[in-house]
């Protein structure tokens, strides 16, 4: 599991619709009231001339004095340095950024998903330490992983560390788990199958069918 949370946000260099300022008579509203609201939040981070992310929100709250940056209905977008095109997108409800650490506290349903190592992510709330890399679901909140092989795994006390590529469940899991070694032998079978179907048909046999069953015995009544 590779995907990196941090590249998302900040520092705000953003585009927006609507900022208003906010300037509190001291130090209690400074922790109250945000500094800076954000409407319709639009936030594109460039690397050498590319778009490398991009988040939306409809309102993004900051709070200079405590280093917080409130986000509400937000989506994102990650793109392929490569290629350009999208690589990992996802949605919540609420997340709390904090500007310095990078940490980043989601919450109110959110889903992550990743096309280039084919998993989707579904939780209640995560956490993501940035300085550890570590990506981690409340001890009694319940997360749920797919993929497009059929695998699904849910259970509750999430924890991925992505610098290991690791992701366990603490407790109450249950689920399909597809290996990708036996998505592998079910292609290769499947492949073989067809090779051997259509060299029957290039040498012009009939396809080998498989013996036919021997007709059920009826068990007479005894006399």
């Amino acid at each position: 599991m590779r995907f990196c949370l941090s590249l998302l946000l900040l520092p705000l260099s953003v585009l927006f619709c609507a900022c208003t300022f906010v300037y509190g008579e001291g130090q209690a509203e400074a922790y109250t009231y945000p500094e800076i609201t954000m409407e319709d939040l639009d936030y594109v981070r460039m690397r050498d001339g590319e778009m490398v992310a991009r988040l939306k929100a409809d309102l993004g709250n900051r709070y200079e004095s405590r280093h917080i940056m409130e986000l509400t209905n937000y989506k994102f977008e990650q793109y392929d340095t490569g290629s350009g095109a999208i690589d990992a997108i996802g949605d919540g409800g609420a997340a709390s950024v904090d500007v310095v650490s990078n940490n980043i506290q989601m919450k109110e349903g959110v889903t992550i998903q990743v096309d280039s190592e084919d998993f989707t992510l579904r939780a209640a709330d995560l956490d993501w330490q940035d300085k550890q890399k570590v990506l981690s679901g409340a001890e009694t909140s319940p997360v749920v992983i797919t993929r497009t092989n059929g695998t699904e795994v849910h259970g509750t006390g999430f924890h991925s560390d992505i610098r290991g590529r690791t992701w366990v469940f603490n407790s109450d899991v249950n689920g399909v788990y597809v290996s990708d070694e036996e998505e592998e032998e079910g292609d290769e079978d499947a492949k073989a199958g067809e090779d051997a179907a259509e060299g029957a048909e290039d040498s012009g046999a009939a396809p080998r069918q498989p013996p036919a069953s021997p007709a059920p015995q009826q068990q007479l009544p005894a006399p």
